[in-house]
């Protein structure tokens, strides 16, 4: 007596047939291609075959089926317990410098330092030496002679210059002569030689420094300072052009 399968219970019965036995389920995974099972069922009988298309194919009292492999994904599964902390990793290579931050904020100000101690006296102080050396300090500026002479009343400076550069003599004279014969002897000119007119900057005392003026003039070349009060000298003046050298004498006040 013949056991008829419907239609509807074939699905069933496949799945019966794949899950029955380990030898079957390896069988059927060694048939199956591309995740897919194919097969054949014969209506008369419900009769089911599996087949592989690739050397088989159902016969025509046979209809062909086909089933995955694989059933679908099942929902996931509870989060399991965290594992414990692995072992530390090697240190990895150092990365490149970053870019340069922004500037900050300038900070507050500190606080005022201690005073420091008295300093040595000032190149102005120094005492008149009552007469002229090829180098020597004047009102905080230092003043060289090419040559030097001095007698009982008077202090000579030939090729005079004031830090390597020229004293201006007309327009000045009176002022910048008294402010080096007053550092030198404490007293004031006596005589003044000039050279003709130059240009550059020559140095003139300003009634309390010196100062450099860029105006062309006459620069100073020798100049007499008066070292003794006891002696009066008649004021002479001479005046030569053509680049010579022009002299001023005046007499020494009483």
């Amino acid at each position: 007596m013949h056991r008829r399968i419907r239609r509807g219970a074939l699905a069933v019965t496949a799945v019966a047939l794949v899950a029955t036995a380990g030898a079957v389920t390896y069988a059927v995974a060694d048939i199956g291609g591309g995740a897919v099972i194919n097969g054949c069922y014969k209506t008369q009988n419900g009769q089911l075959r599996v087949i592989d298309p690739a050397t088989d194919s159902c016969l025509p009292s046979e209809t062909p089926i086909s089933w995955s492999q694989t059933g679908s994904q099942g929902p996931p599964g509870s989060r399991g317990a965290t594992g414990p902390a692995g072992p530390p990793g090697a240190k990895g290579a150092t990365g490149p410098a970053g870019a340069a931050g922004a500037k900050g904020a300038t900070g507050a100000a500190g606080p005022s330092g201690a005073r420091g101690a008295t300093g040595p006296q000032g190149l102005n102080g120094l005492p008149p030496v009552g007469r002229f050396t090829p180098t020597q300090i004047v009102k905080g500026a230092i003043l060289t002679c090419v040559s030097t002479t001095t007698t009982a009343t008077i202090a000579e400076c030939q090729g005079i210059k004031l830090n390597g550069l020229n004293i201006r003599g007309v327009p000045g004279f009176n002022e910048n002569g008294n402010a080096v014969c007053n550092a030198v002897t404490g007293e004031t000119w006596e005589g003044i030689a000039f050279d003709p007119v130059s240009a550059g900057p020559q140095f003139t005392w300003n009634g309390s420094n010196w100062t450099l003026a860029s105006a062309a003039a006459q620069p100073m070349t020798i100049l007499d300072c008066f070292v003794s009060a006891s002696m009066a000298t008649l004021r002479t003046s001479t005046q030569r052009s053509g680049g010579h050298i022009a002299r001023v004498r005046r007499q020494r006040s009483r």
